[in-house]
This record gives C-alpha cells, structure tokens and sequence, in this order.
C-alpha cells in the first residue's frame, strides 16, 4: 500500500505573506492623514467658520441688547430722542406753508378768499407753486423764504401750522442768493433765532422742516454732510452759492423752511436738492443729497432786504 507523504516543495495555500516593512506603513498613514486633512478642510472647517461667526454675530447681538437696556433703564435713550423732540417743539409753530397764486388772463382784480382752493379757482386765481418759510420776527410778523418760491405772484396766501391763514406781502427778494422775505400785518405765534453757521461742522445732527408735496410740519433728521459748497452745476451760474450740504431729506415743497440744529436754532435756509430723480411734476426727488443756504449769507441778506427792500 502506497504511503503518502508530503511534499515541502508544495504548498496549497501559497507562499506565506511578506512582512509589511515600516517604511509601508508609514506611507499608509501618511496617505490616510491627508486624507483625513482634506476631509477637515472640505467639510469640517466651514462648518467650524458657520458656527463661529454665528456665535459671534449673537454674541454681538446680545451684547447690543444688553447695553441698550441700561441705556434705557438709565433713561439716556429718551433724553436722546428728547433732543430731537425739543428742537421741533421750539422751531415747529414758525414754520410756514407759502402758497404763490397767480391771476388767470383777464381775471386780475377780482378779489382773494380765504379757504379751500375751490373757491379761490372760481374767483380768477390759479395756484402755480407752493413752498415753506420760516418766521424770525414774530411782532413785525416778518418771514424769510426763497425767492424762487415767491416769483411773480400775484397773491401770497401764509398758512400758519394751526391752519390760520394771512395774506402775505412782499418784503423784498434777492434772485442771486435766492433769498426773499415776507410780511404779514399780524402777531405770530413764534419766531426762530439764527444759528451762527460758521460753527456748524460735518456729522453735526440737523432737522428740516417744512411742507415737501403740501404736508405741512413734516420734519426729517439727518447730519451736515459737508459745508461751503459752491459752483453746483444745478443752479445758474450768476447765484452766490454758499451752501451747506445734508442728508435730512429734503423735497419739492421744502424750499424756504428751516434746516435746524439741536438748539432749536436756524443753521441754513433750505433751497435745492442735487437729484436724478424726477416726480410727476418734473421736479427732482430726494436722494441724500439736500443744499440750504448757510444762516450766517442768509441773515445778511435778509438785514439788507428789510432794511432796504433789496440788496
């Protein structure tokens, strides 16, 4: 009987498995930790990022909210607002509404009544503009607005901001500073001092205040953004610009009233907006960009013209 026996020269599994060599396994992990490095960089650290500027932006938030709390709770946040409130209080009842009415051909003569428009249509007058002014002398019933806002009336109708009505005459005008000034035979309720503009700086907080598209007592807020601006190409080149610049929005029906400060002061004459925009009327619209004659040219002039009619 055949005996079996084995082979060494044989093996039915293979060869045995060559052991790993350290360099092998170094360039195993090396390639398993990039990797894990490329995979960190792809998905881990936006994440990281994301939660980061998340708790950052809350962290900011909450740290906001918490200091406005003991602003109010110290009760600065409405001594702020107060500011505000107490300039407009002060200057609010000597701003005015200015309406220019013009006779219609062949109806000059006719007579004025006060009221609604309706009436004043029926008796020959045809409104042709509207603007605001500002009272400075309250006993002599003297107020200061824009020339272009006056031109050519026949009538001018002054609307106090209770509603009173007065018929306005017509104190002087100067075209070149765009300056004029009015009367009425009444005694009006406030006056507004004059600011002295040469001390008005940029970033300075200023309210304006006035009748942009016939709403009457409308004030806005805003800073002085530059002062002594000259050679605009908005205005015709033989005016004496001396402009101080603001970003207090400022719209057609504007012109004439009062750019004010904190103090309840006048600081400039509101006269022009530097505007792309056009409304419905052609007239340009409020982008930031509002022009007021400085108080300091402004009560110069006005001096001049109720002194002597002119300048």
């Amino acid at each position: 009987m055949a005996s079996y026996e084995p082979d060494d020269r044989f093996d039915p599994l293979g060869p045995p498995p060559r052991p790993t060599t350290p360099a092998v396994r170094r360039g195993f992990l090396v390639v398993l930790g990039f990797l894990g490095m490329l995979t960190l960089l792809v998905y881990g650290i936006p994440y990281v990022a994301e939660r980061t500027g998340y708790a950052y932006e809350a962290g900011r938030s909450r740290a906001a909210a918490d200091a406005l709390k003991r602003l109010d709770a110290a009760g600065i946040i409405d001594k702020s607002s107060a500011l505000f409130r107490m300039a407009v209080v002060k200057v609010a009842p000597a701003v005015v509404n200015i309406r220019n009415w013009r006779y219609a051909p062949g109806a000059e003569g006719r007579g004025l009544p006060f009221g609604g428009g309706g009436g004043l249509l029926g008796r020959g007058l045809i409104p042709v503009g509207s603007g605001s002014g500002v009272v400075i002398d309250k006993r002599h019933g003297y107020i200061v607005t824009n020339h272009h806002v006056v031109k050519d009336a026949d009538e001018l109708i002054v609307r106090m901001g209770r509603g009173s009505e007065y018929r306005a005459k017509l104190v002087g005008a100067d075209p070149k500073t765009d300056l004029a000034v009015l009367k009425v035979d009444a005694q009006l309720p406030a006056d507004a001092p004059w600011a002295d503009s040469d001390k008005a700086d940029i970033g300075d907080w200023v309210l304006a205040i006035g009748s942009p598209f016939l709403l009457d007592q409308t004030v806005t807020a805003g800073i002085i953004s530059a002062t002594g601006r000259n050679n605009l190409p908005i205005l015709e080149r033989d005016t004496y610009q001396d402009f101080i610049q603001t970003d207090a929005a400022v719209n057609p029906g504007n012109s004439g009233g009062p750019l004010i400060n904190l103090r309840g002061e006048i600081v400039g004459i509101n006269t022009a907006i530097f505007s792309p925009i056009q409304t419905e009327s052609g007239e340009g619209g409020n982008v930031g960009i509002g022009l007021a004659i400085s108080s300091n040219m402004a009560k110069r002039i006005v001096e001049q013209l109720i002194q002597n009619g002119r300048v």
